[in-house]
C-alpha cells in the first residue's frame, strides 16, 4: 500500500477560500508541479500541462483543453525549473469571483474556465458571497 506525502503547506487564510477539509491529511489538496518560466497568484486556477504532472496557467480561451487541476494556494515564481506546491483540488468551497485572474482576463475566459471546473473538479462548491 502506498501513499502520498503532501505537501506542507499552512492553513489558507484568503477571501477566496470559504472552506477547505481541514483534516490532518488536508485531503481537500494535491500536490503539483508548477511548470517552468511561469509566476502564479494564490487563487488562480490551474490547468494540467502537457507534461506529466506540470502544471500551466489556464490558456487564453479558458476552455481547459487539458482540463483543470485544482487552485493555487499559494504564490509561486518558477525560472527554468518547476516546483511544487499545494492546490485545493476537492472538499472545498470558493468564491470564484475572488479567485485570481491575471488583468485583462476577459469574462468568456473566465465563464469558460468556470465550467471547465465544475465539470472536472466536482467536489469544489461555488458560491457567489460570503457565508
Amino acid at each position: 500500500m502506498s501513499h502520498t506525502t503532501f505537501k506542507y503547506e499552512k492553513p489558507v487564510n484568503s477571501d477566496w477560500l470559504v472552506y477547505e477539509d481541514d483534516s490532518i491529511s488536508r485531503y481537500s489538496r494535491d500536490n503539483v508541479v508548477i511548470g517552468a518560466n511561469q509566476t502564479v497568484v494564490a487563487g488562480q486556477p490551474l490547468e494540467w500541462g502537457d507534461v506529466g504532472k506540470t502544471f500551466a496557467i489556464p490558456m487564453t480561451d479558458g476552455t481547459a483543453g487539458n482540463g483543470m487541476a485544482g487552485i493555487a494556494i499559494s504564490d509561486v515564481v518558477t525560472g527554468a525549473a518547476t516546483q511544487t506546491i499545494a492546490a485545493i483540488s476537492r472538499h472545498a468551497r470558493v468564491i470564484f469571483t475572488k479567485l485570481y485572474f491575471p488583468t485583462g482576463t476577459s469574462q468568456t475566459i473566465k465563464d469558460n474556465t468556470k465550467a471547465a471546473m465544475k465539470t472536472a473538479l466536482p467536489s469544489i462548491v461555488f458560491t457567489e458571497a460570503d457565508i
